[in-house]
């Protein structure tokens, strides 16, 4: 795979989204945002908006910042050849968890 991009970051959200996306680029990357204000929903429709701009920016990473939790559930349906430095969906959610992460931090 050919890589148009460095860094697709798939959500704007607001200060933080746009603090991440401006360091990225004043390290030197090329990277692009997807643009969901066409999205509705976090579900399917949203991983099909995702995917079709993997297609046409071909990212070598997708950076997600707020919705890796889904990104992780559908992981298998973007090429391999993208990196998606997230961790499994069960992970996420159980860490996500402020019950379960304490308990981690006690033992």
């Amino acid at each position: 795979m050919e890589f148009l991009c460095d860094i697709l970051v798939p959500e704007n959200g607001g200060k933080i989204g746009d603090a991440v996306f401006d360091s990225l680029v004043r390290h030197g990357l090329n990277c692009q945002r997807l643009d969901d204000s066409k999205v509705t929903g976090d579900g399917p429709g949203y991983i099909r908006h995702l995917k079709r701009v993997v297609e046409q920016v071909r990212p070598r990473m997708i950076l997600p910042l707020f919705k890796a939790e889904l990104i992780a559930r559908f992981r298998d349906e973007f090429p391999t050849e993208v990196i998606i430095p997230i961790s499994s969906e069960e992970l996420i959610r159980s860490l996500d968890s402020k019950c379960f992460t304490s308990g981690l931090c006690t033992e």
